[in-house]
């Protein structure tokens, strides 16, 4: 397997366990199972840990563009609002927009993770 397709198979795993951990955690109630929640951070965590060694390594072998850089930023955001809101809807009194924003966030997220790795690994080969 080429490192391209590897890259991209071990981001739809990562995305694969995030989306199902987050089902799981939806159907099971606040506040929610401590074991589920913290597994469903961490692997969201060490994804965008992945995605960000990729790319420093993929800038450090050729310069990203800025609008490459942009892409990144903006994935990464994704990531971070995704992160927090999900963090915060475990509090019992969350407010009612965390659970929207946490509804899409991670959608947005996904597509702009397919958006950078595309651009990036096309760019890398």
């Amino acid at each position: 397997m080429n490192t391209f397709l590897s890259k991209v198979v071990v981001t739809g795993g990562f995305f694969l366990f995030i989306f199902l951990f987050g089902f799981i955690l939806s159907r099971s109630g606040k506040p929610y199972p401590a074991l589920l929640f913290n597994i469903h951070k961490l692997i969201a965590l060490g994804a965008l840990v992945f995605l960000g060694v990729m790319v420093y390594n993929i800038h450090r072998a050729a310069a990203l563009s800025p609008a490459h850089i942009g892409l990144v930023v903006f994935t990464g955001l994704c990531f971070v609002v995704t992160i927090i809101a999900g963090g915060l809807l475990n509090i019992d009194k969350s407010p009612a927009f965390l659970a929207v924003i946490h509804r899409f966030s991670p959608y947005l997220t996904l597509l702009a993770t397919a958006a950078t790795l595309y651009f990036l690994l096309n760019r890398a080969e």
